[in-house]
């Protein structure tokens, strides 16, 4: 999956098997769908065999129906995204 993600990120490979499905849930479109849908189109990244889907027809629908809508009138955006959570604050105040 590395050369894949990498001719389809242009990043480097990822370092860890979570980090695929990590980045595919941060896209806007992904990550506006229902968590079950989500859930379906994430499972193709699952660093598992197991967990990943048996067709990949289901999955294609799964991605079309999420990324093509015909129920409303724009496509997903950044804004349709789940908020990222807030940044931490540091556990100890700074030095001086």
């Amino acid at each position: 999956m590395s050369t894949a993600s990498t001719c389809a990120t242009g990043g480097p490979p990822p370092t860890a098997p979570e980090q695929p499905a990590a980045a595919l849930g941060l896209l806007p479109q992904v990550a506006g769908l229902p968590a079950e849908q989500r859930d379906r189109v994430l499972s193709t990244a699952a660093a598992e065999p197991g967990r990943r889907p048996l067709s990949l027809s289901a999955w294609v629908k799964d991605v079309r129906h999420g990324v093509v809508s015909t129920t409303t009138s724009r496509p997903a955006t950044v804004a349709d995204a789940v908020p990222a959570p807030p940044p931490r604050k540091p556990s100890t105040p700074p030095c001086r």
